[in-house]
């Protein structure tokens, strides 16, 4: 399992975020792997003065992309942000698609990007990330990223064993199923939920589902809820109804039933 498969979490846990690009953040721990909502997350604390951080990555199954998140104070809102951004390693362009959700924590929010694998890639080389909103600036060291990759290898392997697919499937599997439709092909602005709608809900469904043999998911279960159950229902409806896979491919060449991953999100405007 590669690069793919990781999602940045930068987590406020004490202080002010008001760090400078020049601030520099000392680790305070060792990286500590924890299973969250059938998700995998290595956590690492760092300091800066009387100011606690806490830098990690979290697995995201079997997909070329990653999510990038920022937990600060606030109030959700559950749309877009446009003044905030993520730059990684050295990377010139920075990502500024950004949504807003919830924390668990009482006056905090969730700011979450997405972002391509080749980023997380270039942290072996340039290991920093820098984030910025609201007039504030976090630039974070993050090393050792080879050992990250290993624990949340081992961690994501155990997870897919609870879906089902055993570790003995996982070593015979060569390609996880495929698909020809972008998930703009598959949901469409007319499958928004109309009881969404009219009260402005928003949110992003990650959910896992079975391929089998003849190339269409089934058992799909919605591993991270959106917050809105019309939204989580529809997700899977459509996802089922509509999407069609090439099966996954054994060592041997012959097709196999194997799991996907997906992520969507709902937004207006």
């Amino acid at each position: 399992m590669g690069l793919a498969r990781f999602a940045l979490v930068l987590s406020m846990v004490a202080g002010s975020a008001g760090a400078s690009p020049s601030g520099e953040w000392q680790p305070s721990g060792k990286w500590v792997v924890r299973f969250e909502k059938n998700q995998c997350m290595a956590l690492r604390g760092f300091v800066r003065g009387d100011r606690k951080i806490t830098v990690g990555f979290e697995s995201k199954f079997l997909s070329p992309y990653y999510s990038v998140l920022f937990e600060m104070p606030g109030s959700p809102t559950g749309l877009g942000l446009d003044r905030a951004s993520l730059v990684v390693g050295r990377e010139r362009q920075p990502s500024r698609s950004a949504l807003i959700g919830p924390s668990k924590k009482s006056g905090f929010q969730i700011i979450s990007f997405t972002a391509t694998d080749k980023q997380l890639e270039d942290l072996e080389a340039h290991p920093w990330v820098q984030f910025s909103a609201a007039g504030k600036t976090i630039r974070v060291p993050v090393t050792s990223f080879r050992s990250v990759q290993e624990l949340l290898d081992r961690c994501e392997a155990q997870v897919l064993a609870s879906w089902g697919f055993s570790f003995a499937d996982q070593a015979r599997i060569a390609t996880y199923p495929k698909t020809g439709k972008g998930l703009l092909n598959v949901f469409t602005a007319d499958d928004y939920p109309s009881s969404a709608l009219k009260r402005d809900a928003v949110g992003q469904v990650d959910l896992r589902a079975m391929v089998g043999l003849d190339g269409k998911a089934r058992d799909c279960v919605i591993v991270r809820s959106s917050g809105h159950p019309d939204l989580d229902t529809a997700t899977c409806a459509l996802f089922i109804q509509r999407n069609r896979y090439s099966p996954g491919v054994a060592t041997d060449g012959r097709p196999m039933v194997a799991p996907v991953f997906v992520t969507v999100r709902w937004l207006m405007g």
